[in-house]
């Protein structure tokens, strides 16, 4: 049900309206659920979100008002706060296109309230789809997103997506037992992390400052005696940077437990974070919109 999901919402993105047509009826079995992978990020899925969308694509805005508003109202009583405020969006499109009295005000007042809670949480994906809204419903070319960001940031994440391409290169090559043989020693998870927290991208950050923590457990083979099982990298978003903390304090914003084989392949970009989610091989305990944006806060 969660793919189902997730094609919906790749067919509305692409404006595929064939494959929407073809996804809907699949949607509309699951309807009263919350859909989501197991570990969850993103917190779920509601299959009416997904279904007013597909209405939309298809050109049925009265049909997607009407299970936008549901979608809505369900979100917010199981406090879906990243799902509550895209169907705000996509709702105040909705009764921009549906047009009848009154539709046009109530199409703002939605749009500033999903604007508003996108800009709390520092949501960018939101604020960028509620920027192009707000074009659609001004009758206004839709923004093109640019982020400026300065040159020192630029070449540091340069620098680390070439280290991810030569890690990746090492990683493919490797099964699970074999990765995990050669990145047990401390010494190379330690290269690894800080690595990682010279790749930090404060713009990605949402002015987030506290510590993130990594718990990393071998599967295939037994942990090495000097294995810490707790790693931690402290983040300073106004001052643009983020470093290693050893040791690793127990109290933290987000820690996320992984399996040493799927760290490294997340490490290498050989590996997407809620792909591995899905495997069973990593967990999140805490903040998970703060999760959320980790890949990106470290130059992913």
């Amino acid at each position: 049900p969660t793919t189902v999901c997730l094609l919906a919402m790749a067919a509305t993105l692409a404006r595929d309206g064939a494959a929407g047509e073809r996804l809907r009826p699949l949607l509309e079995r699951q309807r009263g659920y919350v859909l989501q992978a197991a570990p969850a990020l993103c917190s779920g899925h509601l299959p009416e979100w997904h279904i007013g969308r597909l209405e939309l694509l298809a050109g049925r805005p009265e049909a997607a008002v009407r299970e936008l508003r549901g979608a809505v109202t369900r979100a917010d009583a199981l406090g879906l706060v990243w799902l509550t405020t895209l169907a705000r969006i996509d709702l105040a499109i909705a009764l921009h296109r549906r047009g009848e009295p009154g539709d046009e005000q109530a199409a703002r007042e939605m749009l500033a309230a999903g604007r508003t809670i996108a800009e709390r949480y520092g949501m960018r994906w939101a604020i960028d789809l509620a920027d192009r809204a707000e074009a659609e419903l001004a009758g206004r070319e839709a923004p093109v997103a640019v982020r400026t960001v300065g040159r020192e940031r630029q070449v540091r994440a340069l620098t680390t997506r070439g280290g991810r391409r030569a890690l990746a290169g090492i990683v493919r090559g490797l099964d699970e037992q074999a990765l995990e043989r050669r990145f047990a020693d401390p010494r190379r998870q330690r290269a690894l992390l800080r690595v990682m927290a010279r790749g930090f991208q404060p713009a990605h950050a949402g002015g987030f400052e506290g510590v993130v923590a990594y718990e990393i457990e071998p599967y295939a083979i037994e942990a090495p005696s000097d294995a810490p099982w707790r790693w931690a990298i402290a983040v300073d978003s106004p001052g643009g940077h983020a470093r290693l903390l050893e040791p690793a304090p127990l109290d933290a914003a987000v820690t996320v437990h992984f399996g040493l084989a799927e760290w490294v392949r997340v490490m290498a970009g050989v590996e997407r974070f809620v792909a591995a989610m899905a495997s069973g091989r990593c967990s999140v305990e805490g903040d998970v919109i703060l999760a959320a944006r980790l890949e990106t806060m470290f130059g992913g």
